[in-house]
């Protein structure tokens, strides 16, 4: 049962690089830049919530967690909104993939310490 929690996280996190990677080659269009970007933060969050669900987080690690997650959503919020009224704001993007990056690492940090 362990090793399959195992690969179904080893799995989650894979995916969750390969379609951040992927945000990171649609450089012309914003508006697929969103979407991409957007597809990967759930994805994250799905896999940190399976995370937690397995009680593999601390209680200060949910808290910066759960940080993690508010900043990310707020700065794809505020990113909606510029591609919508057309305006390019390429400094949002880099703080969600930033943003992104550091939810992974922790993800990635916790699964290996995983029983």
């Amino acid at each position: 049962m362990k090793q399959i929690r195992w690969s179904m996280f080893t799995m989650l996190v894979l995916l969750g690089l390969m379609v951040a990677a992927g945000c990171r080659v649609i450089q012309n269009d914003p508006k697929a830049q969103l979407f991409a970007a957007q597809k990967s933060f759930s994805s994250v969050v799905r896999g940190l919530a399976s995370l937690k669900a397995a009680k593999l987080f601390s209680n200060e690690e949910v808290a910066i967690v759960s940080a993690g997650i508010h900043q990310v959503d707020d700065y794809l919020k505020e990113w909606e909104a510029a591609v919508l009224a057309g305006e390019a704001r390429p400094h949002i993007a880099r703080a969600v993939f930033r943003a992104l990056d550091e939810l992974i690492a922790l993800k990635t940090q916790v699964q290996e310490r995983a029983p």
